[in-house]
């Protein structure tokens, strides 16, 4: 990781972490709102269509684009660490579904030119030659949003065992961290207390080191050529 992506990502949390102090200090004084979120927890967590409701939002998140990192930190939230799992289960799902669209249009003039974009045929270059550890790669890319990179996994000619398996493990790390940071944050804005803050804090420790330990791995294990 550069110097640059290291200071915007403590940056980030650092304002997460302010604006997290703020919320709780606003539940703390207003018992009605955690009292509200109290139930709304229970209830949510309580309901046998939780994980079909779950794959269903994260296949139909991909139309409209929306950040599976923010999906993942709800989903904790809602459902504490087993959020871990839902979002998992979750983000397989809209592997599978989105990247069999993408194989699907290939097949097709309009997917075979979409493929030779200059754009898209570097990174199926990439996959082809990384394999496993190209999925990898490809999902820590700047991009519009999860389901579009695994549309582009379809449309490439990686097969799809191979790029399932990359993008599993892709996933794993910034599951468990914004998992334990979604249960902290419920944890402090229903009972702020020493603890709670300190679970917190951890939890944003943890998404940071995770964020720089993938960076290394990837350094590592894919081709430079790969990388660059």
């Amino acid at each position: 990781m550069t110097t640059r992506k290291l200071i915007a990502v403590t940056a980030i949390t650092l304002i997460t972490l302010a604006a997290l102090v703020i919320l709780a200090m606003f539940f703390q004084d207003h018992e009605i709102w955690q009292d509200k979120l109290a139930t709304f927890l229970s209830q949510a967590r309580g309901t046998p269509w939780a994980l079909p409701l779950v794959c269903a939002l994260y296949v139909v998140s991909g139309v409209v684009l929306f950040p599976i990192s923010i999906l993942n930190l709800v989903c904790s939230m809602v459902f504490g660490l087993w959020g871990i799992a839902y979002a998992l289960i979750g983000g397989m799902l809209n592997t599978a579904v989105y990247f069999w669209a993408g194989h699907y249009v290939r097949h097709y003039q309009g997917g075979r030119k979409l493929l030779n974009h200059p754009k898209i045929k570097p990174l199926d270059v990439k996959l082809h030659k990384a394999g496993v550890a190209g999925a990898v790669f490809l999902h820590t890319l700047p991009a519009p949003s999860f389901s579009a990179m695994n549309f582009i996994g379809g449309l490439s000619s990686v097969n799809f065992p191979m790029f399932f398996s990359g993008t599993f493990i892709a996933l794993i790390p910034g599951a468990i961290a914004r998992g334990v940071v979604g249960d902290s944050l419920v944890k402090v804005l229903l009972a702020p207390t020493a603890q709670t803050w300190v679970y917190l804090a951890l939890g944003l420790v943890l998404w940071v080191v995770l964020i720089w330990g993938t960076q290394i791995a990837l350094k590592r294990f894919v081709p430079p050529e790969v990388a660059a």
